[in-house]
């Protein structure tokens, strides 16, 4: 009957460190699940900053060794200050250098008083790969407020 008790307690003492370890141990943002983009399906939206940031591309089926332009669209809120500092593109399922991202702004009209838009745009071209598919992360540096904020988008290209 000892045996059955000690079996039990292990088990228990098992369960518990394995669930803890699961839910309460930190991640890495670099190994976070982002959503996979699909630009022929629809526009891509990220909502990790204060305001919404919607991503599209041009063409929507994005192939190697194609020119890429990049649209990246925000709402800002009145006395919002948002600035894009860096960014690129990088393979995840194979490296492949960083690719850099120039985005320019271009204001577009105000939609309400209280909100506006502002559109920054980058064109790009990214190298073949020996897979059919290869899953890109773009990583956009933010200052908001004074304060530097990591955004990605993940996304498929074709050979």
């Amino acid at each position: 009957m000892k045996n059955f008790y000690k079996l039990t307690l292990i088990i228990i003492a098992s369960l518990i460190i394995i669930v803890t370890n699961m839910y309460f141990t930190p991640k890495n943002p670099n190994e976070m699940e982002t959503p996979l983009c699909d630009f022929e399906k629809s526009v891509c939206i990220n909502t990790e900053l204060s305001s919404d940031l919607v991503l599209t591309a041009t063409p929507a089926l994005i192939t190697a060794e194609t020119e890429i332009e990049f649209e990246l669209t925000l709402k800002l809120k009145p006395n919002q200050n948002i600035q894009i500092k860096s960014a690129w593109l990088e393979g995840k399922n194979m490296f492949m250098g960083k690719i850099p991202l120039f985005f320019s702004k271009t204001k577009t009209p105000i939609v309400s008083p209280l909100e506006n838009q502002v559109t920054y745009r980058a064109n790009t071209l990214i190298g073949a790969c020996t897979e059919e598919q290869m899953i890109w992360q773009m990583t956009i540096v933010w200052e908001e407020d004074g304060q530097e904020k990591l955004t990605f988008f993940e996304l498929v290209s074709f050979r």
